[in-house]
């Protein structure tokens, strides 16, 4: 009604006008939120399809088996430990300061072993041998004096 007014050229007090102004705010406020909500919705639709891909991929990767063995042609650790298939270990490889110290009778034994080298562990998980070595010389320095291999 207002807006007819306005058109058709016959005189308009401020008040009329205020309020077309307003009417005309509010409907472009209007369809300007609803294109924002629109763009909004598109890109989380967009978001969570992409997610959903990228989750997807990254599953199946983990997932996926090598097909050849890889060949990592050197590693470096501290310690090795073997296990057989229901976890009852078998044999332990390790620097000095990471070596096991000894299971007998089933008892761990509380003893430093300041020996690099490796252990060998029977059905019970007891040691039943092993393998070690100091590198020390009579100088302090060049070739081990000391080696041992016990193997029961």
């Amino acid at each position: 009604m207002f807006s007819a007014a306005i058109i058709i050229g016959q005189p308009v007090d401020s008040r009329q006008l205020a309020v077309v102004k307003a009417l005309v705010d509010i409907s472009i406020w209007r369809s300007f939120m609803r294109v924002s909500l629109r763009r909004q919705f598109l890109f989380l639709r967009v978001y969570a399809i992409a997610t959903s891909l990228v989750f997807i991929v990254l599953a199946a990767a983990a997932f996926r088996q090598a097909g050849t063995p890889q060949n990592l042609g050197e590693i470096k650790v501290e310690r090795i430990n073997v296990v057989d298939a229901n976890g009852t270990l078998r044999m332990v490889i390790s620097n000095k300061d990471r070596m096991h110290p000894g299971v007998f009778d089933g008892k761990m034994i509380d003893r430093p072993r300041p020996v690099a080298g490796m252990i060998f562990f029977n059905d019970e998980g007891d040691e039943a041998g092993g393998w070690h070595t100091r590198a020390r010389s009579a100088m302090g320095f060049g070739t081990p004096t000391r080696g041992s291999c016990s193997i029961s």
